[in-house]
């Protein structure tokens, strides 16, 4: 194991894989050298190779651990193999039980930070960088990484207060929209209700048709006058109805009498019944 990873180091890769593969073949379970392994082909560009031994190491060190669960080393390893794998809330679960078991291992607390980076889980990973310089100050990298876990705390903090004031702008918006559409269909009802002054209101018959001076040049009277079966055939006779109405109404307006008018209806005054009706409201 120590020549595989000196190996490795001085980045002799295919010399470092051969090496961990004798010490698998002396030993199956050696959860860690599956684990360099699996460094050493992903060195080698060997993803799929190097994905199965990383998966190999997770399954034996979790046996590792189910026979001593205080082993931090074995938790230590599991989180780098999940890492590895881009399983970064494993590998974070794995590291902060490393942590626990060996508080003054600096290396677990600065991967801890780096699995809670890439989760955005910025407050989580600044107290483990922090935490990995209390132990090692000269750690330029937990330096650096807790820079940034910082920068990336403000940014959390500035997007939720913008998230809040979006939120508060858009209820106020509805709510300033729902008092416009309460306050224009109470216009609305108060319009249908109560007409403008000098218009008169119009009852609905019956029928669904409306009475009074606008509807009766269009409505279509009843045969108040039954055609005669000794007179000839006239289909065109309701039509006339409506304009010796609308004339006489014109005369009427004129300021015939009242006996006139309905001597017009009858019959006997002649109007202007080439008068096209005009409807309007009075």
């Amino acid at each position: 194991m120590t020549k595989g990873k000196e190996q490795y180091k001085n980045d002799q890769d295919e010399q470092a894989a051969e090496t961990f593969k004798q010490v698998i073949s002396r030993d199956p379970n050696n959860a860690e050298a599956h684990l360099r392994l699996g460094m050493s082909y992903a060195a080698l560009d060997k993803k799929t190779e190097s994905d199965d031994e990383y998966k190999k190491a997770i399954e034996l060190f979790k046996k590792r651990i189910q026979a001593d669960s205080k082993d931090g080393d074995a938790f230590f390893y599991l989180g780098e193999a999940h890492s590895f794998l881009h399983q970064d809330e494993e590998a974070a679960r794995a590291y902060r039980q490393a942590t626990k078991l060996k508080p003054e291992d600096e290396e677990a607390f600065y991967q801890l930070g780096m699995a809670e980076t890439r989760l955005a889980h910025y407050p989580e990973a600044a107290s483990a960088f922090q935490k990995a310089l209390e132990l090692d100050p000269n750690d330029y990298r937990a330096t650096d990484a807790l820079e940034n876990a910082k920068e990336g705390t403000q940014r959390i903090k500035e997007g939720k207060k913008h998230a809040e004031e979006m939120l508060k702008k858009q209820q106020e918006n509805a709510n300033a929209n729902g008092n416009l559409n309460s306050n224009s269909s109470s216009k609305t009802q108060t319009a249908t209700r109560d007409p403008p002054p000098g218009v008169r209101r119009r009852n609905r018959d019956k029928v669904g048709t409306f009475s009074g001076d606008a509807h009766m040049a269009t409505y279509t009277p009843p045969p108040y006058f039954p055609q005669s079966s000794l007179s000839p055939p006239d289909e065109k006779r309701y039509r006339k109805f409506k304009l010796m109405v609308a004339s006489c109404g014109s005369f009427h307006r004129r300021g015939a009498r009242r006996g006139h008018y309905r001597n017009c209806l009858s019959g006997q005054v002649a109007g202007p019944v080439n008068e096209k009706p005009q409807a309007r409201l009075t």
